[in-house]
């Protein structure tokens, strides 16, 4: 059974080969949503983007779909995946409600700040 370590929950999750990232997060008690996210979202059918997640090595998930395709151009190399469209093939580092906007991050003096499924949450090191 795969091995999924939480980054920002500082424990780690035993699942089912095959079974729904989304849905295992949810079962664990992750807060996969934001705020409102947790009223307005899609439910899992990969429309809305909410259940964002940063996973390392990505190749322990199922590949991207074309619904992810879709809108995760917009970030890059990073390794963000919809939960709601992943599933779980191998042991793999997960952070929840990954920092999106650069924004002043971007600049080296606040580089200690960003988040990063390596690194873990910047509020665990501060």
């Amino acid at each position: 059974m795969p091995k999924v370590k939480l980054v920002r929950e500082g424990r780690t999750l035993e699942v089912e080969e095959g079974a729904n990232l989304r849905m295992e997060l949810l079962k664990a008690g992750v807060d996969v949503y934001r705020d409102v996210d947790t009223i307005a979202n899609c439910r899992g059918n990969g429309l809305c983007g909410t259940c964002l997640v940063e996973v390392k090595p990505v190749e322990a998930l199922t590949p991207v779909t074309v619904r992810e395709k879709a809108k995760l151009w917009m970030y890059g190399e990073r390794p963000l995946r919809y939960s709601c469209q992943s599933k779980v093939r191998g042991d793999c580092s997960v952070l929840s409600q990954p920092q999106l906007q650069q924004g002043w991050y971007s600049h080296p003096y606040y580089a200690h700040l960003k988040e990063d499924v390596e690194r873990g949450s910047a509020r665990e090191k501060a």
